[in-house]
């Protein structure tokens, strides 16, 4: 996080939940099967918590070095 910076580590996460909402928005579809439908649904919910810890993470090392 060091390399990168904070605030594009953070813009990042945000892009990231964008999609996986996205994909989990559309994924049940009769036309894909269940099969597909369940798998792209469960990456998506994987997406999100991944990005959610991210921008969790990033917020608090903010709010912790905002201050000093």
């Amino acid at each position: 996080m060091l390399r990168f910076g904070r605030r594009p580590i953070m813009g990042i996460s945000f892009f990231i939940i964008s999609v996986a909402s996205f994909i989990c928005a559309f994924a049940p579809q009769q036309q894909l099967g269940f099969d597909i439908s369940y798998a792209l649904f469960t990456f998506g919910r994987f997406l999100l918590a991944c990005a959610t810890r991210g921008v969790a993470l990033t917020g608090f090392v903010i709010g912790m070095y905002s201050n000093i």
